[in-house]
């Protein structure tokens, strides 16, 4: 018995379901056939062309003893630090007890401020 209410619900829902959409149906059968898309043809591709990379007697960029070579065949020459130089004060502690705090500003003087995270005796 149940099944047969069942089968019966389900042929009356699909008996009232066909015709409420045929006018919507019939004006967009009326309203697709002016309608005409467009598209726009693929631009043309120029066919790649590949240069040729002549080395010749430039020097490899990849060889790790590239750099240096004459620096150490003429004793190190180039910048190095002034150890004459007066020191500044936060020079006096080890880099890993200074942590960076901000900048302030003064008479658009600028100053880093740090913050000494444990005390140094020196």
């Amino acid at each position: 018995m149940r099944k047969l209410a069942v089968a019966l619900a389900s042929i009356a829902l699909v008996a009232c379901s066909g015709g409420d959409n045929e006018d919507l149906r019939q004006w967009m059968d009326g309203v697709s056939k002016d309608i005409k898309g467009t598209i726009p043809p693929l631009p043309q591709v120029k066919p790649y062309e590949p240069e040729a990379y002549d080395a010749g007697n430039l020097l490899d960029p990849f060889k790790p003893a590239k750099i240096g070579s004459e620096q150490k065949k003429s004793g190190g020459g180039g910048l190095q630090p002034d150890m004459n130089r007066p020191r500044e004060p936060l020079e006096a502690y080890p880099l890993e007890s200074l942590k960076y705090v901000g900048v302030m500003t003064r008479k658009k003087f600028r100053l880093p401020s740090f913050r000494l995270m444990a005390p140094c005796i020196r």
